[in-house]
């Protein structure tokens, strides 16, 4: 276990989205770029971009720029600084693929549950789909060794990004009990 002034006992005491990098190495916080059909579109953007068709692109580039993601490599070399064990980060910061937190139905329930609390009133039906639909955009566009922490804060910045699209909800959503 990592002494408690040690370099990676400070990063890791935060949630790795909400952590600043000092480094050069690999952080994804964007969709990907390259369209669909080009000579460089690899097949997870291509599935990205045909599946997913109906996702707002701009919503999607928000969302992604909320998240904070590091490789592995990266994580295990600060671990390896203070000799600490992924498993212990896993355990305590709940780390995990990038990819797995924001497709998961966890994260779904969670900004669910954050937008009807916020807004007063049950999703509809298309809302919530719509809002699936964009988390499974999201972390398809992750590259698969990309790690990241699952906090509260990314179901509330996600919420944030589907309240300024929606604005209020339309009269016939129920109002949540």
């Amino acid at each position: 276990m990592a002494n408690p002034g040690s370099y990676a006992a400070t990063l890791l005491a935060k949630p790795i989205r909400a952590m600043g990098f000092g480094f050069s190495g690999s952080c994804s916080a964007a969709a990907p770029s390259v369209p669909a059909g080009t000579a460089h579109t690899t097949d997870k953007e291509s599935s990205v971009n045909n599946t997913h068709s109906n996702v707002d692109a701009g919503l999607l580039r928000q969302v992604s720029q909320q998240l904070s993601t590091r490789t592995l490599a990266v994580m295990a070399e600060e671990l390896r600084r203070d000799g600490e064990s992924l498993r212990e980060a896993v355990d305590r910061y709940e780390v995990d693929f990038a990819w797995h937190i924001l497709g998961s139905t966890r994260l779904l329930d969670d900004t669910v549950d954050e937008l009807t609390g916020r807004l007063r009133r049950d999703l509809t039906p298309d809302q919530r789909a719509e809002l699936a639909a964009l988390l499974t955009a999201a972390a398809l566009g992750q590259a698969s060794d990309q790690l990241m922490s699952f906090d509260n804060d990314l179901a509330q910045g996600v919420a944030d990004v589907m309240i300024a699209a929606w604005g209020t909800l339309p009269a016939q959503a129920t109002v949540a009990a």
